[in-house]
């Protein structure tokens, strides 16, 4: 599947630093052109919207109240390494992301 021309909404898109720089708009793109457990773990926390602090994983949960709000549990040991990792229980189709995207940076 290619990835819509989400453009505009990459553009518009904003974190503390200002506009999305280059390596962050690939993960977006790499998660609306392959939706699964490592390109959502990869994106769902950049931070899109346009006023205030949004993730996408929190516009993902404004358009759908049934998404999870909970993610993957990680366990590590008593020196941080990761132990454990679940997964991710459910993964945004790439309609969605698109969606969540259009609605943090309008």
């Amino acid at each position: 599947m290619n990835a819509p021309n989400i453009t505009l909404e990459l553009d518009l898109a904003r974190n503390m630093f200002g506009k999305l720089k280059a390596p962050i708009r690939k993960r977006i793109l790499a998660l609306v052109n392959n939706p699964c457990q490592e390109t959502w773990q990869a994106a769902h926390s950049i931070i899109v919207g346009c006023h205030g602090w949004m993730t996408l994983w929190q516009a993902v949960c404004e358009l759908d109240r049934s998404f999870l709000f909970i993610g993957p549990t990680t366990t590590t040991d008593d020196d941080g390494a990761v132990l454990n990792r679940t997964p991710w229980k459910q993964i945004p189709s790439a309609d969605l992301i698109v969606r969540a995207l259009r609605f943090a940076t309008h």
